[in-house]
């Protein structure tokens, strides 16, 4: 391993395992040429933002999935109708809770 990263040959390898230590011709005046380190794990670019999250939604498999048809029945019955009832209704001053006198049970007892 030590060889192969200060760029010795294979011969000059087998002298220094023989040998137990380095020359000094074999290794001080040789030039080593490092390739700079790449990483490569990278694989492309992220999915970004909605693109992301389309991906991850669960894929329609199942026939029944794939072949929807809309319901028999009517999901929203209130908007079928010809004339729905009023959302709002308008009520008079009279009718409303404010003018209505609640009596407590402590006045009851007493």
């Amino acid at each position: 391993m030590w060889a192969f990263i200060h760029g010795l040959s294979w011969k000059e390898n087998i002298r220094t395992n023989t040998l137990g230590n380095l020359t000094e011709a074999s290794h001080v005046n040789k030039r080593v040429k490092v390739a700079p380190l790449t990483i490569e794990a990278g694989k492309g670019a992220r999915w970004k933002g909605a693109k992301w999250a389309a991906k991850k939604r669960p894929k329609k498999l199942r026939p029944s999935d794939k072949f929807r048809k809309p319901p028999s029945y009517e999901v929203d019955p209130i908007r079928a109708l010809k004339d729905p009832p009023p959302e709002y209704t308008i009520v008079s001053q009279a009718e409303s809770t404010s003018d209505i006198q609640i009596e407590s049970a402590v006045e009851q007892d007493s």
